[in-house]
């Protein structure tokens, strides 16, 4: 069913009335919600209607219950079971609600398994894991090869949007390889299944994937595309954290760029409009290639320090590079990378991690990169202590 209605059956447990009007012996029923969606693309998104119904366990026989008794009997007997169905009725309608605020900037993702790309499988045959990069630096796939065996642990569905304001859009929906005695398919990554990046390489939505409804929606994302604000070197995303279904965070992204550095700055904003400053990222380039990035905090105690030329999410950017040089803030990690020959494929990642005492952390990551049919092969090497 493309479009329509759909009824969904949930058993939420088992409770003891008066013995059964069909087989007059058994006094035991499963009691049911029923949850009418309306059905797009396939998927139930918008519910618009809740009934309740019983079945005796002895002969099957079902029975219709009131609405208002149905609802009393869910909250009072089955409150826990019932709750998590008014999560999941709350997920449908905050999809929905996506869905619609998205639908001017973006064509609705349509997730459907797609073909098993055997391609990128035939590219390795010796035993290892590895990661396959295209022509425009893109992780296309991951692949373990063991024996004969080989499974696409990864891979990356990449297509290309324009919206209506022509910014163009780069859409990631991730699968992993499933095997089963059928043969093997494509299923969705369930928690982290896709994402939208801008031309800032900033991930402006990120995607789950409800396998159980077949449905779809944001956790961390900018609601509507066409808020983002862009002028000359700086981008501001009006970000949403959904972590639970009724605690929403909201904080801003802010991005300075330009040829040689770039800084990205993040700013949780309460109810009352005031901001705190949560992190901020400095990128080292050569060539239009980033070579490293440093993570700074404020201090575990920043609320009882005064800082030196103090910043907001109007400054700009020489304002946040003074206001590392003059305070002490916390380095959480330096990450340093080394690409392959002229390309933005990485070779060497080392990454410094800082603890609240200051020692340091240092872990290394190498790829032997090989080049075939058009594709970057990565393979790890194991660095000796």
């Amino acid at each position: 069913m493309i479009f329509g209605v759909r009824k969904t059956r949930a058993a939420l447990g088992q409770f003891t009335s008066e013995k059964c009007t069909s087989c007059k012996k058994n006094s035991e029923y499963i009691f049911y919600r029923i949850t009418k969606f309306i059905v797009i693309f396939f998927v139930n998104l918008i519910p618009i209607g809740t009934s309740y119904e019983c079945e005796c366990t002895n002969c099957d026989d079902t029975i219709g219950i009131d609405k208002t008794a149905g609802a009393k009997l869910a909250k009072n007997k089955f409150g826990e079971e019932n709750s998590n169905q008014n999560f999941i009725v709350f997920l449908k309608l905050f999809v929905a609600a996506i869905v619609i605020a998205a639908a001017v900037a973006l064509p609705l993702i349509y997730v459907k398994p797609p073909t098993s790309p055997q391609i990128l499988k035939n590219l390795v045959k010796q035993d290892g894991q590895y990661t396959i990069i295209n022509k425009n630096a893109d992780l296309v796939g991951i692949v373990s090869v063991s024996g004969e065996e080989s499974l696409l642990v990864v891979y990356d569905d990449i297509s290309r949007y324009k919206n209506a304001q022509g910014e163009v859009f780069t859409l990631h929906k991730k699968y992993e390889e499933i095997v089963t005695v059928d043969g093997s398919h494509l299923s969705p990554i369930a928690d982290e299944f896709g994402s939208l990046i801008d031309s800032n390489n900033i991930k402006v939505q990120r995607y789950y994937y409800d396998i159980a409804n077949n449905s779809y929606g944001f956790f961390i994302g900018v609601n509507d595309l066409s808020t983002i604000e862009r002028s000359l070197g700086k981008t501001v995303y009006p970000m949403k954290v959904y972590s639970t279904d009724t605690e929403i965070i909201n904080y801003k992204l802010i991005v300075f760029d330009d040829e040689q550095k770039g800084i990205n700055v993040r700013y949780v904003i309460f109810e009352d409009g005031q901001e705190e400053l949560i992190d901020i990222r400095v990128t080292e380039k050569t060539d239009g290639l980033i070579t490293s990035e440093t993570l700074y905090s404020p201090n575990t105690d920043s609320s009882q320090i005064n800082f030196i030329g103090a910043v907001n999410s109007g400054s700009n950017a020489q304002a946040f590079y003074d206001f590392i040089l003059n305070n002490a803030l916390t380095v959480e990690y330096i990450e340093t990378y080394t690409y392959y020959k002229n390309t933005q494929v990485i070779t060497n990642i080392v990454t410094s991690v800082y603890d609240s005492a200051g020692n340091i952390s240092v872990s290394t990551v190498n790829y032997v990169v090989t080049l075939k049919d058009g594709y970057y092969i990565l393979k790890e090497v194991l660095v000796q202590p």
